[in-house]
């Protein structure tokens, strides 16, 4: 419990400045609109739509429907313009402080540039891109998603020492594959692509080889003797362009690399994944999650209009019930707070 409080009470006080409600009561009509999860659910709900929408044009019927299609997409650009609009007015500078608002400012601009401005068809790949862009922001509900994309930004340091490892190791033996099977006679998977003659078709080799598919195929042009085998004439100097090599040395290059690049350094990758995944769950279970800060903060922020992360001792308990669980203590609840001794500032007032 000790360390959840630590971690609690330094992820509170590291949170970002608290938001100061708008003097004019229009911008403050706006402030409530945005700040509410009804908002955030409907504008979830019409990104959805908009989706399916633009799923609706792969089908082959869309010609016919094409007018009503544009129609219903321009619907869509003027209600997240207005959204966008609605923030900017509400949050003022605060808008430009969450990255979240940005990337939506920009969708809404390319949007309105590609509609308005830039009135071409050979623009339609990057108007279905803008709209489908939009989808990430589901990912601020999505608590398991957030989980899995934490997981993986905890995970790419160490995914870039094993790529780097991995790499060394398809280098080392597309070098040693050059001088085992230059000479190999164009036969079955070994192609003019897929072949040891060069060092690029040599690391295609092995990267379909690392990635275990049909890896078999490769080896079993090696296994073969006599002409089949070998290939005289691959401009090489001196006798090397006769050299020919035991179907042993074949299996043992390509078993060896299979053991080491697919069971053992590619499961490393498994390893390190699993490995961030249970330290990032660990901590999306605590008592107390990103969520239920900004929860906090939101609640706070109906008490605290003028954002001076003070608040008057006698509305403290209004505050407390009006807070969702886990942290909500609902009334009657005087006694509870005095048990809490939280401190007192000048003019009977709560630090947040």
């Amino acid at each position: 419990p000790g360390i959840h409080t630590h971690r609690g009470t330094h992820t509170l006080h590291s949170h970002s400045p608290l938001l100061q409600n708008p003097i004019n009561k229009y911008q403050g009509f706006f402030f409530d609109v945005v700040s509410s999860k009804a908002f955030e659910i409907t504008i979830v709900t019409l990104i959805c739509l908009n989706v399916i929408i633009l799923m609706w044009t792969s089908e082959e019927k869309y010609e016919d429907y094409k007018d009503i299609h544009e129609i219903i997409n321009k619907v869509f650009v003027a209600i997240f313009t207005g959204e966008c609009i609605m923030k900017i007015l509400a949050l003022r500078h605060y808008f430009f402080t969450d990255g979240w608002n940005i990337f939506d400012l920009l969708v809404v601009i390319l949007s309105l540039a590609i509609h308005i401005v830039l009135k071409s068809p050979s623009l339609l790949r990057i108007v279905r891109l803008v709209r489908v862009s939009r989808m990430l922001r589901l990912i601020r509900q999505a608590q398991g998603i957030r989980t899995l994309l934490f997981t993986l930004l905890m995970s790419l340091p160490a995914l870039f020492n094993i790529g780097l490892l991995l790499f060394l190791i398809m280098y080392i033996y597309a070098i040693l594959g050059m001088a085992f099977f230059a000479c190999a006679n164009l036969y079955g998977d070994i192609d003019n692509i897929f072949n040891f003659q060069t060092f690029g078709g040599s690391m295609l080799c092995l990267f379909q080889i690392t990635t275990s598919a049909g890896w078999d195929k490769l080896l079993n042009p090696f296994l073969g003797t006599g002409s089949d085998f070998c290939s005289p004439n691959l401009n090489r100097q001196g006798t090397d362009n006769t050299t020919c090599v035991r179907s042993s040395v074949a299996i043992t290059y390509f078993v060896s690399y299979v053991i080491i690049s697919f069971l053992i350094v590619i499961n490393m990758y498994t390893a390190v994944i699993l490995e961030k995944l249970n330290v990032a769950t660990e901590e999306s279970t605590e008592p107390l999650c990103e969520d239920d800060f900004d929860m906090f903060y939101e609640i706070w922020g109906k008490f605290d209009s003028e954002a001076t992360q003070f608040i008057e001792y006698s509305a403290l308990s209004d505050f407390a019930d009006a807070l969702e669980k886990p942290l909500r203590v609902s009334k009657p609840n005087k006694i509870q707070l005095i048990a809490m001794e939280l401190p007192l500032f000048s003019g009977d007032r709560i630090y947040y």
